[in-house]
């Protein structure tokens, strides 16, 4: 985590700090890897917010960027991506090794809850930090391996839509490694 302080609000107001929160599990390899994402497909990464804010963007840590992207912010039901809550503009990756905040269209009054984060690049050449849990193993039903990925095959490079219809990711890595900054209480 991560905070940030800002001058006053467009229209007034107090000025205020921002906080990022990480997606994924908590246990990551000391080491960076770099997801390559699919052209079409839409990553969900679970965070587990732990009080009520406003949200304001998405941080996206690069390898290699030449193409646009967008990000997007869902809330849940039954621990799986269900509504869109906020989404980005079409979004020009900032290059290469590269951390890049790009903010949602309007920001959005969250309450404590699991959410997802959701990314979407817009060529299969791009890469992104992704989220490494080196212990997490395949476990028997009933116990506890910490929260699930998610991804959904839109077919083409498309604004992330308003109801999620994803499936389980099969891959227990290679989640791509998101920050959700938010306002702090």
């Amino acid at each position: 985590m991560s905070r940030k302080t800002h001058g006053a609000p467009a229209g007034g107001g107090a000025p205020f700090a921002m906080r990022e929160y990480a997606t994924g599990p908590s246990q990551r390899a000391s080491s960076i890897t770099f997801l390559d994402p699919d052209l079409g497909w839409l990553d969900f990464s679970p965070l587990e917010l732990p009080h009520n804010t406003t949200a304001y963007g998405i941080v996206v840590f690069h390898g290699a960027a030449t193409g646009n992207l967008y990000v997007a912010l869902y809330d849940s039901l039954n621990y799986a991506p269900n509504n869109r809550l906020a989404v980005s503009p079409n979004t020009v990756a900032s290059g290469a090794s590269q951390l890049q905040y790009i903010p949602f269209t309007a920001s959005v009054d969250i309450t404590a809850n699991l959410y997802f984060c959701a990314l979407e690049p817009s060529n299969d050449t791009d890469t992104y930090m992704q989220n490494i849990n080196a212990i997490r193993m395949n476990l028997p039903a009933g116990i506890d391996n910490g929260l699930i990925w998610y991804r959904q095959n839109l077919g083409a490079y498309l604004v992330p839509p308003a109801a999620a219809a994803a499936s389980q990711a099969t891959t227990i890595g290679n989640q791509p490694l998101m920050r959700l900054r938010v306002a702090v209480i």
